[in-house]
């Protein structure tokens, strides 16, 4: 979930909230936690909700969260009325069209995906 910054000639022109999750090991890469993702994936830290500064270039790691009600509190008490909403909204592929879940060999099966 991504929201301008209120703050003209801020340096992050938008905030977002995005639930992410962290590699295990060396490198410990961070990346976004999706509805394809395994919440119980040994080589992946417990999903949790990330704060981001974004840029035109980049998105910058500010805080991280154990819920979007926690990660919103704080984006909200440091910018009072940014409009990051009180529930997430969900972002989920479409369903795909009947042709292309027979085609997948899906149809039938009640997984549309």
């Amino acid at each position: 979930m991504e929201v301008p910054n209120p703050v003209a000639g801020a340096a992050y022109r938008r905030l977002r909230i995005q639930s992410v999750r962290h590699e295990w090991g060396e490198d410990g890469e961070t990346a976004a936690f999706t509805e394809d993702d395994d919440p119980f994936d040994e080589d992946h830290s417990a999903p949790v909700f990330g704060i981001f500064g974004v840029t035109e270039d980049a998105m910058e790691p500010i805080a991280e969260r154990k819920s979007y009600a926690e990660a919103r509190a704080v984006v909200t008490k440091l910018l009072p009325g940014i409009g990051f909403p009180e529930v997430p909204i969900a972002f989920t592929r479409p369903f795909p069209a009947v042709g292309e879940a027979k085609e997948a060999g899906r149809e039938g099966t009640g997984c549309p995906m």
